[in-house]
């Protein structure tokens, strides 16, 4: 059967050991601390295997400060083999982790990583915890992890774009640079939207060529050989003053299961979210009308 270009984005908590300035938590409650159990995590895995959703990315909050991350992926990788499965981690915990990770059969990670001068990194985390995340980031390079670098691009790192794209190039990793959603109250000033970025990553770049990835269109620059990734539009506006997802345009095809066990098929549309870990009996009907929520 034909794969659903919807993925699922599981928040396996929202507890998290950074404090970063921009941080909208996934738009869950961040103040009350909740791990999503393990049952609620493998029935929507399920259900996504149901509905041909083949790509699952686990999130946070931060993913590594679950004691039970290897018995999480070893579960969901016994449901389906050929999951398309990806961590998000801030890096912190990841030297410690990555072979449990490993063993798991774990093959890719994303680390947030949203400047490469120890200075800046702290500014905008809250965490003097640089060295400890690239040293991270090295052993699972060498343990054969895919890695991709997500980089948040606002007016503080903008000057170490090149910085970036070298820092991927040495070290053959992906790179993907985000634009500041400001969710966040008092984070709009610090926004240099993708729109601005493309333009500057035109002027950098050998060549340039739109894809579609989940239904996101993104931007892929060459710049020194290497390829780095952007979201072809910003959100701007639309999504900020979004009042009906219908048709919505932005290609946000994610699905989101909360740490507190809601589905949310929008980040921006709370109205929308409909409950999955309390309701066993009506899983199966939640899951289905939140997937077609959040492909309309």
């Amino acid at each position: 059967m034909k794969e659903n270009p919807i993925y699922l984005r599981i928040c396996l908590t929202n507890r998290c050991n950074y404090n970063c300035y921009y941080c909208h938590a996934e738009g869950s409650d961040s103040k009350n601390s909740k791990d999503l159990p393990l049952g609620v995590i493998l029935s929507a895995v399920k259900l996504a295997k149901e509905n041909n959703i083949n790509k699952i990315k686990l999130t946070g909050g931060e993913p590594l400060l679950r004691k039970d991350i290897k018995k999480i992926i070893s579960e969901i990788y016994k449901i389906n083999k050929k999951f398309d499965l990806s961590l998000t981690t801030n890096g912190f915990f990841l030297k410690d982790k990555v072979n449990d990770l490993k063993k798991a059969g774990l093959k890719r990670i994303n680390i947030s990583v949203n400047s490469l001068s120890n200075k800046k990194y702290g500014e905008i985390t809250g965490i003097d915890g640089l060295n400890r995340v690239l040293d991270g980031i090295s052993e699972a390079s060498k343990l054969g992890i895919k890695i991709k670098i997500n980089t948040m691009i606002d007016k503080k790192n903008l000057k170490e774009v090149m910085k970036f794209v070298d820092y991927c190039k040495k070290n053959n990793f992906d790179l993907r640079f985000l634009d500041l959603l400001p969710v966040k109250e008092g984070t709009k000033d610090m926004v240099f939207s993708s729109d601005n970025l493309n333009l500057v990553l035109e002027s950098l770049c050998s060549s340039v060529s739109l894809e579609n990835q989940n239904g996101t269109k993104v931007n892929k620059y060459i710049i020194k050989g290497t390829p780095v990734m952007t979201k072809a539009k910003s959100f701007g506006n639309k999504c900020m003053n979004c009042k009906h997802r219908q048709k919505c345009g932005e290609g946000i095809y994610a699905l989101r299961l909360n740490a507190d066990g809601k589905l949310q098929p929008c980040l921006f549309r709370k109205d929308l979210e409909m409950d999955f870990k309390k309701t066993k009996t009506k899983r199966k009907t939640n899951f289905k009308t939140a997937l077609m929520r959040a492909a309309a």
